[in-house]
């Protein structure tokens, strides 16, 4: 039998007079035999009472079960307790409903049932008890009706001293038992005769997605959907889709919450008071950053020197030349300082270019000149030398490899209104993350991580980022990558609603499927299985796009020669104005 399970036993005097009768004797050492085969056969071990008020009866009864007890009345219960989570294991609920009146007893049964709710929320699927006098077929018929509905698979009712209990499934019927061994020798209940299990399709890959197949069928998938619909087909249960918008993710909760579906493809972690199947695993919710983009070669002739050294070479020339042209001005009594002249006298000697000459006097001028040409010497060849080995290799931006790196941007992390109100209850939650969150739309969020935008920071469970940067594999440049900061951890299950009845039937079949290694198996294929049904695709690089003879292929070479052809002219037409103005000086 189950290793937890509780029996609530409601002994409800539904007499046809308006006055409350006791129960027989006969009846009554029948109901303490029947308690403590069940408290034997299902390994009982200590029994929680309810009841509305204490009559003689239950006195009686009370006193002769040799078992710890616990007795609870309705109308002073303990505000809001719940005994599942601290004594839940092996666990029997008596309770008794006495009332004078038809309406009265039906209003107490009704209360204790919902003090039987709010005291075990979680413990809806153990075996219940239900005693009765001289209740009709459509009474319990009606009554198995609305103990379906609460969650309570396992009942069995005792009526004058007869045994009944009722099977779910395709409709819900009583049928009389014999003892009480054909109760608790039971096995499980295995197929539900197409039961309708309503769900809902979430569009939240790899977890659940759907698409529409070569030939037109659309197809539900997922490594949250397979299990849900190996569940159905092994308990011939008949899956029927809640009808809502794919992204509104508020509709699904409120539909869970009203008991509109049963189970939930996904898990439903950023709200609270949602109840869930058994935990599968444990992931991680990692961030995806955009990846540093190829540098333009346009600009790779700055790169061999560092800036520093760039300000110095350009310090280092203006103050050689307006120390060699005021040497000159001086010696020379020349009647105007030409330093223009002497500018493009030291940078031509420092590419080896002397088209004219500066009379140059003196031991200290000619070192200058000849430590210029040197230093040019060495310059021009370590620059060339260092701008080769570049050209042959891809130059990147830096790359963010964590928070530090993150933080130095003026990327916005966008997250979903459920992912934000969650994050902000965790302790441990870089402020980072918190400073740079913003608000965005689901289908916004499922788009951007489809296309991998870049323009922002994006984040999910490791499964999911890995479903999307798979689309990266033959790329040569990625977009995006992740970041090995574990941002938080969070459990994966199945999201449920409350008082579901067949909930221990299906974590059961969860657990078969974990140790059979099943789910990791769905895990592995949902990559491929995404590119087959097209919810994502292979990126391609531009390159292979385009071609290669292209504007593009040509633009950095171009850029540079045209560049160098300016400099040039620049430097020819003042040469030609300088020889311009001497000739005018001259005559």
């Amino acid at each position: 039998m189950k290793s937890t399970s509780f029996v609530v036993i409601l002994l409800t005097n539904a007499l046809i007079s308006l006055s409350a009768q006791p129960v027989k004797t006969g009846s009554r050492h029948q109901l303490i035999g029947v308690i403590e085969e069940l408290n034997e056969k299902l390994q009982i071990q200590w029994n929680l009472w309810l009841t509305t008020e204490v009559n003689e009866d239950l006195e009686e009864v009370f006193r002769a079960i040799e078992m710890p007890k616990f007795l609870m009345l309705a109308n002073a219960a303990m505000g809001e307790s719940h005994i599942a989570s601290q004594h839940g294991h092996k666990l029997m609920t008596i309770a008794q409903v006495i009332g004078e009146g038809v309406q009265q007893r039906e209003s107490n049964r009704k209360q204790l049932e919902s003090l039987a709710q709010g005291l075990l929320p979680t413990l809806q699927h153990g075996d219940f008890f239900w005693i009765y006098q001289n209740a009709s077929e459509e009474d319990l018929l009606r009554f198995a009706n609305s103990h379906w509905m609460l969650g309570y698979m396992n009942s069995l009712y005792f009526v004058n001293g007869y045994l009944y209990s009722y099977a779910p499934a395709p409709q819900i019927q009583v049928k009389q038992l014999e003892k009480v061994s054909a109760y608790w020798q039971r096995p499980p209940l295995r197929d539900f005769q197409h039961y309708p299990l309503t769900t809902a399709v979430v569009q939240h890959p790899p977890g659940c997605y759907r698409y529409t197949n070569r030939h037109g069928k659309i197809i539900a998938t997922g490594t949250y959907w397979k299990p849900l619909e190996l569940f159905a087909q092994t308990f011939n249960f008949e899956l029927q889709e809640y009808a809502y918008n794919s992204f509104d993710y508020e509709a699904i909760v409120q539909a869970v919450t009203e008991q509109k579906v049963d189970i939930v493809p996904l898990g439903l972690y950023g709200w609270e008071n949602l109840n869930r199947s058994r935990i599968m695993r444990h992931m991680n919710y990692f961030l995806i950053v955009p990846s540093p983009k190829l540098l333009s070669k346009e600009f790779y002739f700055s790169l061999p020197f560092r800036k520093e050294l760039w300000i110095f070479n350009y310090l280092l020339l203006m103050g050689t030349s307006a120390v060699i042209s005021y040497i000159v001005f001086r010696d020379n009594r020349l009647k105007r300082l030409d330093y223009l002249k002497t500018l493009l006298y030291i940078h031509n000697c420092l590419y080896f270019q002397c088209h004219f000459h500066v009379k140059v006097k003196g031991t200290i001028l000619r070192i200058l000149v000849i430590a210029s040409i040197f230093y040019g010497f060495v310059l021009i060849n370590l620059y060339q030398a260092r701008l080769s080995s570049i050209l042959t290799v891809n130059i990147y931006e830096p790359k963010i490899e964590n928070l530090e790196d993150l933080r130095s941007t003026n990327l916005n992390f966008m997250a979903s209104k459920s992912n934000i109100r969650h994050m902000k209850t965790l302790p441990d939650v870089p402020a980072i993350i918190l400073e740079r969150l913003k608000l965005a739309e689901y289908n916004f969020l499922y788009k951007a991580m489809h296309d991998l935008n870049n323009s922002f920071v994006q984040g999910g469970l490791d499964s999911t980022l890995k479903f999307a940067l798979f689309q990266q594999k033959y790329l040569s440049k990625p977009l995006m990558h992740k970041l090995d900061i574990v941002i938080y951890q969070t459990p994966v299950y199945f999201t449920v609603r409350y008082q579901l009845p067949y909930i221990e039937t299906f974590n059961r079949f969860l657990g078969l499927l974990m140790s059979s290694g099943l789910i990791a198996k769905f895990l592995d294929e949902s990559l491929w299985e995404g590119i087959y049904s097209g919810e994502i695709r292979f990126l391609r690089d531009e390159n292979s796009a385009k071609g290669w003879l292209n504007c593009e292929y040509f633009k950095s070479p171009l850029f540079i020669w045209s560049h160098g052809m300016l400099l040039s002219f620049f430097v020819f037409v003042c040469e030609v104005l300088i020889h311009q103005y001497q000739i005018r000086r001259g005559n």
